[in-house]
């Protein structure tokens, strides 16, 4: 059984801490409470600052319902960060009814302001026809301007449209280049999909060996397709 490349989904929220802008500078990052206060006065970051809280459900209790209607308070004022996880909310229905549409609308907002993972989301909306019509030239644009920005997962994405040709040429070259990208991450599916192209011979003489070690360092990070591949008698 040959090994197929595999497409990265990503439409995980972002956790990591915001950073402060010139009009909510403070000495040390603001907490709730002062999120709150600023949110209230119609700060734009500080209501995402709050959604994200709600959503975490840290220094504030878990409610989604409130986490969307303050990425939504936000996004209103154009903030990318907010747009980003308002269009997740609604992606995945957390917090809100499920509207893919409204999710890939908010998604293209954040993405024509530089935002990389909203660029890979509507990108991935355009590649599986969520929320917008299929296009495969779109997706692959937007994958392209994510990946620059080092995406994993949009590398990832670009890579699989060179194996596939979708929305471009085949180029097994240029996919392995954006996998390596990836793998240079220390990104599983990187690290995984390089090996499936030494293994079917793909921008490089197949080898199976070397898929074999390609594999095995994917494993190791606990990717289970990775793992699955090693199984085969010709890994063993």
């Amino acid at each position: 059984m040959k090994a197929t490349i595999g497409q990265t989904i990503f439409l995980s929220v972002l956790l990591s801490a915001l950073p402060l802008n010139s009009t909510f500078a403070q000495t040390s990052t603001p907490s709730f409470v002062e999120n709150l206060e600023a949110a209230n006065t119609g700060n734009a970051q500080a209501q995402c600052n709050v959604g994200r809280s709600y959503l975490e459900g840290k220094e504030a209790t878990l409610n989604s319902s409130q986490a969307v209607y303050w990425f939504s308070e936000s996004a209103a004022q154009g903030y990318a960060e907010a747009q980003y996880q308002l269009g997740n909310c609604l992606y995945t229905g957390l917090g809100a009814q499920q509207d893919k549409a409204q999710a890939a609308a908010w998604f293209q907002k954040a993405a024509e302001q530089g935002h990389a993972k909203a660029q890979n989301n509507i990108g991935l909306c355009y590649y599986q026809g969520s929320g917008v019509k299929r296009d495969y030239k779109k997706a692959t644009e937007w994958f392209l301007k994510a990946a620059e920005q080092g995406i994993p997962s949009a590398q990832n994405n670009l890579g699989t449209c060179y194996i596939k040709g979708r929305g471009t040429s085949k180029d097994y070259g240029k996919a392995l280049y954006w996998y390596r990208k990836a793998a240079d991450q220390n990104d599983p599916e990187g690290l995984y999909n390089i090996a499936v192209c030494y293994d079917n011979g793909q921008g490089v003489s197949q080898d199976h060996h070397e898929a074999g070690v390609w594999f095995r360092k994917s494993a190791d990070l606990g990717f289970e397709k990775a793992k699955e591949q090693l199984k085969l008698k010709r890994f063993q």
